[in-house]
């Protein structure tokens, strides 16, 4: 999770009004076997978050994509999703 440590510097940097604390506290980790489960057993989707998005999402940017708001809210609120049938993997 060295990322996420890295999108709270980058937070202090560029995005005020972003909470990395209740992003931190909500996240709910499981093994590599649960998401297969969780995938196989109920169907469910994944959607994959690296640092890229991360950095996205608390104002960086990466190499092909400078930072755009738009982009950086509907990141974050993917990230929020309560989507019943959708996993989020963060690498």
């Amino acid at each position: 999770m060295n990322f996420l440590k890295n999108a709270q510097k980058q937070k202090k940097k560029n995005c005020k009004k972003c909470n990395t604390n209740k992003i931190l506290r909500e996240l709910k980790i499981i093994s590599p076997d649960e998401t297969l489960d969780e995938i196989i057993n109920n169907n469910k989707s994944i959607s994959r978050f690296g640092d890229g998005e991360i950095y996205l999402i608390f104002g960086g940017k990466i190499g092909f994509q400078k930072f755009n708001k738009k982009l950086s809210k509907r990141l974050y609120d993917i990230l929020q999703t309560n989507e019943k049938g959708l996993l989020i993997g963060m690498h």
